[in-house]
């Protein structure tokens, strides 16, 4: 009976590492959907960074694309925000104060591409909208709700 049950204990499934650490990120924690996240300080306030993985932990180049884009998060502000504007520029005539938005949300969740993410971006003012902008698509794309 003890040599069944020492058996059936070695099958049982081990604790997950629910944490791990990148340069840049610094501590990731597994989320309930599967992703791995962190949250980074920036000048215009706390970013979420979302990156693809399993189990084991963060996909190492869904990382290491996170990493340097989080290094590069207020050129990418920069050219999320000129993208918006220049896409609403014909339909709204609305002035919108570029200085207003703020990345949220960084996500690296593209399993194919792990050049391909997206960034979040909210807007002082409009505090229901979300604003996206996807990055290293073929044809390059914002959505808003609100």
């Amino acid at each position: 009976m003890n040599l069944l049950r020492r058996n059936i204990e070695s099958n049982e499934e081990k604790p997950v590492d629910r944490h791990a650490s990148y340069p840049d990120l610094g501590e990731l924690s597994r989320s309930p959907d599967g992703s791995w996240s962190t949250w980074v300080v920036t000048n215009s306030g706390p970013v979420l960074v979302r990156v693809l993985g399993d189990d084991r932990g963060p996909e190492p180049r869904a990382a290491l694309e996170a990493a340097k884009s989080v290094r590069r998060l207020d050129a990418l502000r920069d050219e999320a925000v000129q993208f918006i504007l220049s896409d609403l520029a014909p339909s709204v005539p609305l002035r919108i104060d570029p200085a207003g938005f703020a990345i949220t949300t960084l996500c690296h969740l593209c399993a194919d591409q792990p050049t391909e993410f997206w960034v979040e971006l909210r807007l002082d003012g409009d505090p229901d909208a979300i604003w996206r902008v996807d990055f290293g698509l073929k044809r390059a794309l914002v959505q808003g709700t609100g």
